[in-house]
């Protein structure tokens, strides 16, 4: 069964999750590896501190919690927001701490928080900003393995305006997807971002798009805060991602590419 390769512990500032209430659930399925993706943003404009996880801590407790799921393999990763102002604290932070999962995510411009509907008031001109950070980040920074829910901002503008149509911008789609194949990175499928948009004809249409250019390499995450969102409607989106054509999901140990057979 797949494991679920994106989710946040009371490690990452915004959750409060205790990381045996996911291992419980894991247990119980039958799931054969563990991973959390904390974050890791610097200078977040909506906070007056640094989100930093304290890995440290976090293998710690990991190491703790071995004995009790003897079946289960610990994965460690992080979730590190592209900021082009703190690219050595990023480097560095990869420098000191060994992961098995890199994945990058555009969370903010230094400005505007992506999060917030206010950063998409003008929700077309805002767009176009945003797939253009989203760009400049996979083009500037290149130590990850997957782009994380390169949707974020488009989740956050639908709510704004209900009727955004991506296909405004497959122009820039494009050119995000054509750099991730030629850098050889993976596209992640993030289950709350595509839940909270809740079109699966919007899904369908960026996976058709990603695979008539020639991209191959995905991931199925849930980005889960709470326990409750593990693994969130996965049956219902390998389900679409397999009729789109893609024939296996990537899962990573050591920074090494896997392949889960759909």
């Amino acid at each position: 069964m797949l494991h679920d390769q994106h989710m946040h512990s009371h490690y990452s500032t915004d959750s409060k999750e205790d990381l045996k209430a996911y291992l419980d659930i894991a247990s119980k399925l039958g799931i054969n590896y563990f991973i959390t993706c904390e974050h890791v943003d610097y200078d977040p404009p909506s906070f007056d501190k640094s989100w930093i996880a304290d890995f440290d801590a976090l293998r710690v407790e990991c190491k703790s919690l071995m004995p009790l799921y003897p079946n289960i393999t610990f994965l460690y990763g992080i979730e590190l927001g592209y900021r082009p102002d703190h690219l050595d604290d990023m480097n560095n932070m990869l420098a000191n701490h060994k992961f098995d999962l890199v994945q990058l995510s555009v969370h903010d411009d230094a400005v505007h928080d992506y999060y917030l509907k206010e950063s998409f008031l003008d929700t077309y001109n805002d767009l176009c900003k945003y797939f253009d950070k989203v760009l400049e980040a996979i083009s500037n920074f290149s130590n990850y393995d997957v782009l994380s829910h390169f949707d974020y901002g488009f989740k956050t503008a639908r709510m704004v305006n209900k009727n955004e149509n991506i296909k405004l911008y497959e122009d820039k789609l494009i050119k995000i997807f054509n750099k991730l194949i030629e850098t050889n990175k993976t596209l992640e499928i993030n289950s709350k971002v595509q839940s909270t948009i809740n079109d699966d004809q919007y899904l369908r249409y960026i996976l058709n798009l990603y695979y008539k250019l020639g991209g191959r390499k995905l991931t199925l995450s849930s980005d889960a805060h709470k326990v409750e969102n593990y693994r969130l409607n996965f049956d219902k989106y390998m389900t679409i991602i397999k009729e789109a054509g893609f024939k296996y999901l990537c899962y990573y140990i050591d920074r090494c590419e896997y392949h889960f057979d759909l």
